[in-house]
């Protein structure tokens, strides 16, 4: 996600900081009047072990005399009683400490977003990703000018399964999560992938632009969890140009997701490695790629503005102007 700074610092002066949320807020306040904030979950609110305490940002108690929108989006998979309750309890105590207040979950998939309804909570759809920065990530080196055959960029944590590519010959891994077991043992696995993050024998984690620069150094991307959100990686390749292949998953990081550019492998590496080798054969144009990707993502924004123009009252045109203006 692609957060602008100048929209969400107005919200973090209001902010009383406490220990479960940190110093600080990834919001953006989308609309003033109303008053309309995007933010993930976490910012708003901590659900306590199954589920039985919520403890709320005391921005929440701090506003509670103004009509507030919130549009919190999902950070995981949603498709268990369990993860629907977190909300319809997050919503109750809103509620409870802010009567003015409007919690609406914003869903990744069509799925969620009908299994959140189901348990009476409001709703809007729209993938995370179709909120990626298209100004940085971009083709930016030819095919030709790509010296590895794919790249993974995902947090040096199990649940990311990096052993699906190790039958790739020419690998590179981009990530975070650097002081984690997970990342000695792959590190010391992978002795012939090359490492972006590692900046003069030095691991960091890279900006947006590095990022890009990194992705285009690759000719196809990698999606190997089996669960977790929408994945912002999933998209920044195919702006990027990069074909993809996947393993099945739950999150909706295949909102996107083309056939024609896209092979969903069985988590296996050998079977990961021939579909990697099955796309660079192709030599896919990544101006092709990126041009079909922000069809989608055009179409699904423009569908996102029009319905939160019918919740909150404001014009869709208006919507699409100041969501454009403040979250990218």
């Amino acid at each position: 996600m692609y957060w602008n700074p100048r929209s969400w610092k107005r919200l973090v002066r209001q902010w009383i900081a406490g220990r479960q949320f940190g110093d600080h807020v990834l919001a953006t306040r989308l609309l003033d009047d109303p008053t309309v904030i995007y933010l993930k979950e976490w910012s708003l609110f901590v659900v306590g072990p199954n589920n039985k305490r919520i403890s709320l940002n005391p921005v929440v108690w701090r506003n509670a005399h103004l009509n507030v929108t919130w549009l919190v989006t999902v950070s995981w998979s949603i498709n268990t009683k369990w993860h629907a309750l977190r909300f319809k309890r997050a919503r109750n105590a809103i509620l409870a400490a802010a009567p003015r207040h409007r919690m609406i979950v914003v869903a990744n998939t069509p799925e969620e977003d009908t299994f959140l309804q189901e348990f009476g909570l409001e709703t809007l759809l729209a993938n995370q990703n179709q909120f990626s920065d298209p100004n940085t990530f971009q083709p930016i080196r030819d095919l030709a000018q790509r010296p590895f055959d794919a790249i993974y960029n995902a947090r040096f944590l199990p649940y990311k399964r990096h052993d699906l590519a190790e039958a790739v010959p020419r690998l590179s891994l981009l990530g975070y999560s650097f002081d984690t077991p997970e990342f000695a043992r792959i590190k010391a696995k992978f002795t012939d992938a090359h490492f972006a993050n590692d900046v003069d024998g030095e691991f960091r984690r890279l900006s947006h632009v590095d990022v890009n620069d990194a992705l285009n150094q690759a000719r196809v991307g990698l999606c190997l969890s089996e669960t977790e959100g929408a994945m912002a990686a999933a998209v920044e390749y195919l702006l990027a140009g990069l074909p993809v292949v996947t393993t099945p998953s739950e999150g909706g990081r295949d909102v996107f997701f083309d056939d024609r550019f896209v092979r969903v492998a069985a988590p296996d590496p050998d079977a990961v490695a021939h579909a990697v080798q099955s796309l660079c054969d192709e030599k896919i144009s990544p101006a092709f790629i990126r041009e079909e990707t922000l069809k989608k993502i055009d179409a699904a924004n423009q569908t996102f503005f029009d319905d939160l123009s019918q919740i909150v009252g404001v014009s869709s045109e208006e919507i699409g102007r100041l969501f454009r203006e403040r979250l990218s």
